[in-house]
């Protein structure tokens, strides 16, 4: 991904619908990585709100080091949403250990990692938060995928787009500011790993509800979010890992 790092660092945003042959993923590799989708937990924070199941994987790193695995489930979030929804630290279950070992996993994230050259400092530690996400609808129901306009108080958010199951197209859009116009990107996503990253403290982000194509069948569309930011102690500890 090094020849799209440098337009990702100039407009803030990069939309990439070529992002699994770019890492060499096979159909194996990709039915293996759908899987680990069937087997999330449901996000009791936001179940007010949406039908959505989740998992959590973490790592630390230095650019150009190895990944350290962070196994601590609690998340912190660092925005707070205009939805009802449970307010601070979510108790999420942690990927399991065949998600973990995924090889294409580690790719995507090293892959990520690569996008971002030149705007990450080797001096210091980041961490990488991994989320996927599973939206559903059934029953003629809507589930929200988002909480509209939005920032997520992150540094970088990689959007892989895992799998799509009966769902009318869900848009996603990437904005300059809180308000929906001026649009800086709309598209809908629609092949495996197709990707949006955006630099989250810069621009806005939102996406479409999951509605059922097909009312007699569930709906489903699968997401990997990859988010990086500095680790809260890498000033102090200089990053080491």
């Amino acid at each position: 991904m090094q020849t799209v790092s440098a337009a990702l660092l100039d407009k803030g945003f990069d939309h990439w619908t070529d992002f699994a042959e770019s890492i060499g993923a096979t159909e194996a590799e990709r039915n293996a990585f759908q899987a680990h989708w069937n087997n999330l937990a449901p996000d009791r924070n936001f179940e007010a709100y949406t039908r959505r199941e989740r998992r959590i994987l973490r790592y630390r790193c230095r650019p150009g080091q190895a990944l350290q695995l962070n196994d601590d489930p609690v998340y912190r979030p660092k925005a707070q949403y205009n939805v009802p929804y449970k307010r601070g630290e979510n108790q999420l279950s942690y990927a399991t250990q065949d998600c973990v070992d995924d090889p294409l996993m580690r790719r995507i994230v090293l892959a990520d990692l690569d996008a971002l050259d030149g705007a990450l400092s080797q001096k210091l530690t980041y961490s990488i938060d991994i989320h996927l996400f599973r939206v559903r609808a059934d029953g003629g129901a809507i589930s929200p995928t988002t909480s509209g306009v939005h920032q997520d108080g992150h540094e970088w958010i990689f959007m892989h787009l895992v799998d799509c199951q009966n769902v009318q197209p869900v848009v996603s859009t990437l904005h300059s500011g809180p308000d929906p116009d001026p649009v800086l990107l709309k598209t809908t996503l629609t092949g495996f790993l197709e990707t949006i990253a955006v630099h989250d403290r810069r621009h806005y982000h939102a996406a479409t509800e999951v509605r059922q194509r097909d009312p007699n069948r569930p709906a489903w569309r699968d997401l990997l979010l990859v988010n990086i930011d500095k680790a809260e102690d890498s000033a102090v500890s200089g990053g080491d890992t």
